[in-house]
């Protein structure tokens, strides 16, 4: 999976399911996509949360990104102090974030893996997370090839997707390489936020904001594999 900003819930899902969890950090950056912004729930509407990233190109990978540590990012605290610091588990929830936030770290898919990483570590799942870009691949094909190629060259039996990729992956081509598909299919239930429509769909922010620990693990455990 490409490593994504706070993702929601069944990002989450997808690394509780599996035995050892990569990011596509070498795959080409995408503006305007998930690698640095999700949405939280500010009065009652979601609105977009962003990290800003230096010189952002799509002719670079995500992993020839910095972020820029200026005003925008020094805001990103306040943001969600603004839009959560009534919620139930606001403070628990900061101590989380805020050395993330202080650390010097500038790389971008670097960043993304310590955040990950630390909101898996606080869910409970103990997966290890790696980079694509530490295994030892030449250039070549993308898609399902490419896909193919990083299960070979870690040993791996099995793949899991999200549900959303079933057009783009074919079982039998999987099963020719001796590698298992699977589909992951979320479960993410309601919850109250704050009283009013609940929005689907937020960053985990959101889930961790609303749901004690115990409660935001046990939902990351709702899914089924096809």
């Amino acid at each position: 999976m490409q490593p994504y900003f706070f993702p929601y819930a069944g990002y989450f899902q997808l690394m509780q399911a599996v035995d050892r969890f990569y990011l596509y950090d070498d795959a080409r950056y995408i503006k305007r996509g998930w690698v640095n912004r999700n949405r939280i729930l500010v009065d009652g509407a979601p609105l977009w949360f962003t990290l800003p990233v230096a010189a952002a190109s799509q002719n670079r990978n995500i992993n020839e990104h910095s972020i820029v540590r200026d005003r925008r990012f020094c805001k990103l605290p306040a943001t969600l102090a603004h839009a959560y610091g009534r919620s139930p588990h606001y403070a628990q929830v900061r101590r989380l974030l805020a050395p993330l936030f202080e650390r010097a770290e500038s790389n971008l898919a670097a960043f993304l893996r310590q955040t990950l990483s630390a909101v898996a570590g606080y869910l409970g799942i103990g997966t290890p997370v790696g980079l694509t870009s530490e295994i030892p691949l030449a250039d070549g094909p993308r898609g399902q090839e490419r896909i193919l190629e990083y299960c070979r060259a870690v040993g791996a039996a099995e793949y899991v997707n999200p549900n959303g990729g079933r057009d783009l992956y074919d079982r039998e081509a999987f099963e020719r390489r001796g590698v298992r598909l699977h589909f992951l299919q979320h479960e993410l239930p309601a919850y109250p936020q704050f009283g009013g429509a609940f929005v689907p769909g937020l960053s985990i922010i959101d889930v961790l904001m609303f749901n004690d620990r115990a409660s935001a693990a046990a939902m990351v455990k709702r899914f089924s594999l096809t």
